[in-house]
């Protein structure tokens, strides 16, 4: 516990190092849920006084895991303070500790970790599918996570080279994991909402120039995984085995 939370001050000091526009941020965390957060994620359930406080927990718990993927057991943030060196890093960081406790979902909050983790690697700037994607996941729920995986991976398999979602990738996404179709298309609906999704209308007008009252219009919507659907992707096999 004492670890973490030498680590959680750790980090906050770099980021108040490289962004003048956090300069309270320190006394604003210490003195707030995050560093609470960070002291009881390790200890008992029996200290936290409100519901509140323990869904945050587990969701830093989830995210930990992903952070520290090859060693699940482990609860550490040493690799966020090693990457912490400029600006917009830190903004980065800031901004995804309040993305993982507004999210929805823990296996979103654990999609974070394992973002985080793969951007820490590489050492990686940040770029703008970076933060279309953390933005994206605190909108998701558990199911909404466990419908993309499957989908995307029928869809894979069915289409090779373009990632378009067919009739049938929903018909055989029903019947292998028993999710009805209405829930893949709320999914479907959320994921293009927040750009981890794409769709495209294509309008058929057919005008009927002698009486306007036969004229018709079709519109046909297909729905596709875009660059931003295949890295999450990509997380989400990191999740389920399957």
């Amino acid at each position: 516990m004492k670890k973490l939370v030498g680590e959680m001050s750790d980090l906050l000091n770099k980021i108040v190092k490289f962004s003048d526009d956090y300069a309270d941020v320190k006394d604003i965390f210490l003195n707030d849920s995050t560093m609470e957060l960070a002291e009881d994620a390790i200890g008992s359930l029996k200290f936290l006084n409100n519901s509140r406080k323990a869904l945050s927990i587990i969701k830093f718990k989830y995210f930990l895991k992903g952070l520290n993927y090859e060693n699940a057991d482990k609860e550490s943030i040493e690799k966020l303070i090693r990457y912490v060196d400029n600006q917009s890093k830190a903004e980065f960081i800031t901004n995804s500790f309040d993305k993982i406790i507004s999210s929805n979902s823990k296996l979103a909050c654990c999609v974070m970790g394992l973002m985080l983790n793969d951007i820490g690697q590489h050492n990686d700037d940040i770029s703008q599918e970076d933060l279309i994607m953390l933005n994206a996941l605190p909108m998701l729920n558990d199911f909404d996570i466990k419908n993309f995986h499957y989908l995307y991976k029928i869809s894979s398999k069915n289409h090779k080279s373009n990632h378009n979602i067919s009739p049938k990738d929903i018909k055989e996404c029903v019947q292998l994991y028993n999710i009805t179709r209405r829930n893949l298309y709320l999914t479907m609906g959320v994921l293009e909402k927040y750009n981890l999704m794409d769709k495209n209308i294509d309008v058929d007008l057919d005008i009927d120039e002698d009486n306007l009252d036969f004229s018709s219009v079709d519109c046909d919507e297909t729905y596709y995984f875009n660059s931003i659907s295949q890295k999450l992707y990509t997380y989400s096999s990191m999740l389920f085995k399957d």
